[in-house]
């Protein structure tokens, strides 16, 4: 329903995720414009600046030539389109917005609850073990990790603009590679936080 409410807006509808890279044809059928499977970073950039050159229009053509995404022909036919989007390297990959009035807002919520006051942040997407019942082994997410110094920039920043005494790591798997622990920590070390 929510999807038919937001084409019928006139908005352009994008769904992701897990479960509709697994049924694109229901997430298509009930109102989405394009379904993105898997990581969607580099699919959905491209098909979000191919609409800016359509005037936000998402026709069969604009869909059929943006790689990585699957869309319903005229005839109501699945279809995906040509090539692959590329995977994105995430040290490209812009830091969450955190508007200072609404991550301030969101800070006073955790000491309204008597809670020390703390921000997420992740170091790494995905998981480097393939495990059979996990769904990042079925659907194929790779295990990407930032750079220590990456995440120690963002972590000061944070600590620094908010001042926190805590952060929570968002990430899957975030004790499972030494090495990069051990960098991690130098880097910390280093820094003196």
């Amino acid at each position: 329903a929510m999807l038919a409410a937001a084409r019928r807006s006139g908005a352009v509808v994008l769904a992701g995720g897990p479960d509709a890279g697994l049924r694109p044809a229901y997430y298509l059928r009930a109102g989405a414009d394009a379904v993105v499977p898997g990581e969607g970073e580099a699919a959905s950039l491209a098909l979000v600046m191919a609409l800016r050159g359509e005037d936000y229009r998402a026709s069969e053509a604009l869909l059929k030539r943006t790689g990585g995404i699957h869309y319903l022909d005229a005839y109501g036919t699945v279809r995906r389109s040509e090539g692959e989007a590329e995977g994105v390297d995430i040290a490209r990959l812009p830091r969450p917005s955190r508007d200072p009035v609404e991550t301030r807002i969101h800070l006073q919520r955790w000491n309204d609850l008597g809670r020390r006051p703390a921000l997420s942040l992740r170091s790494a997407w995905g998981c480097p073990f393939p495990c059979g019942y996990c769904t990042n082994s079925a659907f194929g997410r790779p295990y990407r990790r930032r750079a220590p110094s990456a995440v120690v920039d963002e972590m000061e920043e944070l600590v620094y603009a908010y001042d926190l005494e805590r952060l929570l790591f968002d990430d899957e798997t975030f004790l499972t590679d030494s090495l990069w622990l051990r960098e991690f920590a130098a880097e910390l070390t280093r820094r003196g936080l």
